[in-house]
């Protein structure tokens, strides 16, 4: 039985940094596509082996978050809002908050230029002070950024790593601005933030 690998890489673009479906090869005996999708997102967190085999079996159970996972130019593009959501709550099950503000802190801080051991320190505090829904928008929205990089998935997606970014002082142009700035409040509805 054939079965696609979809790989996924992390890339720090713009104003935000993107996990990005890239490319989906086939192949003969490989791993089960609730296996290959655990692997490759526990890969872009450094997951060990139990989170990886954690989300494999949160994948098997529910065959909706494992929607969310389609090969590159399949007809459905943008996964559904419940599959997305699915996908989120099995990644908060398996990857622990200080896991994701760890890779993504430094991913951002790579992406931006010059930021400072305080700013960095900042970004991995912001993301880790998330709340469940905003960490879920980091965890999912790659994917539909990848797909349709304006719909309003990626859109909340941008506003909140724009948010953690600038509570921190992190420009996008590489300048830095005064670190340890703002702090972050509320949900993904409200990604406001405050002195």
């Amino acid at each position: 039985m054939l079965r696609r690998r979809c790989q996924m890489r992390v890339l720090a673009a713009g104003a935000f940094v993107s996990l990005t479906l890239v490319a989906c090869s086939s192949g003969s005996e490989e791993p089960s596509r609730a296996q290959d999708a655990a692997s490759e997102l526990g890969q872009q967190f450094g997951a060990d082996p139990g989170q990886v085999d954690c989300l494999a079996s949160g994948f098997d159970d529910d065959p909706q978050a494992l929607s969310a996972f389609t090969p590159a130019g399949s007809a459905e593009a943008v996964p559904a809002d419940d599959a997305l959501d699915a996908v989120g709550a099995v990644a908060l099950r398996c990857i622990p908050p200080t896991l994701v503000a760890t890779r993504l802190a430094a991913a951002m801080a790579a992406g931006y230029g010059t930021v400072t051991p305080e700013q960095q320190a900042c970004l991995y505090d912001g993301l880790v002070a998330l709340d469940d829904r905003q960490r879920t928008v980091l965890l999912v929205g790659p994917i539909v950024m990848s797909a349709d990089p304006m719909s309003s998935r990626s859109l909340e997606y941008g506003e909140v790593t724009a948010a953690v970014r600038d509570a921190c002082g992190v420009s996008i142009d590489g300048t830095t601005v005064a670190p340890g700035g703002p702090t972050i409040e509320g949900d993904t509805s409200d990604t406001s933030i405050t002195r």
